[in-house]
């Protein structure tokens, strides 16, 4: 995502609605959010990959952008996602108890 562009076409888009563009301030704000929801995946991705650093870094980008987001710095240094909790993706794949056979 490249922030010059992103605000081109919210500018445009405004324009185009005749409606206020939104200020400068704002642009950047909805532009570092945006970029973070497409981060945290990311660094989730990363750590379960195991490129912890990696991922750990993205999480943290993607955290301090919009804090809501990811479960936080901590989390990525435990490892973020279903992988790391208790019963992983059975889970929420509906199965919450050991397999039967």
């Amino acid at each position: 995502m490249q922030e010059a562009r992103y605000a081109q076409e919210l500018k445009d888009s405004a324009e185009k609605r005749k409606q206020k563009p939104p200020s400068d301030e704002e642009i950047a704000k909805r532009f570092r959010e945006s970029r973070a929801s497409r981060l945290a995946p990311l660094g989730r991705i990363e750590v379960a990959r195991g490129q912890v650093a990696r991922g750990q870094k993205l999480l943290e980008e993607a955290w301090a952008a919009n804090p809501n987001l990811v479960a936080g710095p901590e989390a990525a240094r435990r490892g973020v996602g279903r992988e790391s909790q208790p019963g992983g993706s059975r889970r929420h794949a509906g199965r919450t108890g050991p397999r039967r056979r």
